[in-house]
């Protein structure tokens, strides 16, 4: 079964699903939420990576599983495993992802403070020279 039917037989399904295991269905809403709100925390930097991570891909697990099991035979649509697969990978290298952005963010802000530095330099070096011109004696003129 190729990726696209896949996914068509899992949302054919998901309707008949809702009506025969509310409850489940909603758990599984909720969970999804529930996961989004741990990977808005990441991303915000409330929720430490380490520990948002394993939470998130667990939740969002959960909600894929509550959502995809048909109720009537118990299985776990083909599309929901493939999901709750990719979530796992994903979780697993996000941490090494992320710091690598970190590491990136704050190398970005030293660059960034060294540029200031710099033109603040720059700016004190035009200054002095502008000062040590001025007070130069004007050649042929005996000097003060």
């Amino acid at each position: 079964m190729g990726f696209w039917q896949k996914i068509g037989a899992f949302f054919k399904n998901f309707g008949k699903n809702v009506k025969a295991d509310p409850v489940s269905s909603l758990k599984g809403v909720a969970q999804l939420a529930a996961g989004g709100m741990a990977c808005y925390g990441m991303a915000t930097g409330a929720v430490p990576i380490n520990v948002g991570a394993p939470m998130a891909a667990g939740l969002v697990t959960s909600g894929i599983h509550a959502l995809g099991t048909d109720s009537t035979t118990g299985q776990l649509a083909p599309a929901a495993d493939a999901a709750t697969q990719v979530v796992q990978i994903a979780a697993a290298e996000t941490p090494t992802v992320m710091t690598a952005v970190e590491s990136y963010k704050q190398l970005a802000a030293e660059a960034s403070a060294a540029k200031e530095k710099l033109d603040q330099f720059q700016a004190v070096s035009m200054a002095l020279n502008s000062a040590l011109s001025a007070a130069q004696p004007i050649q042929g003129q005996p000097g003060v």
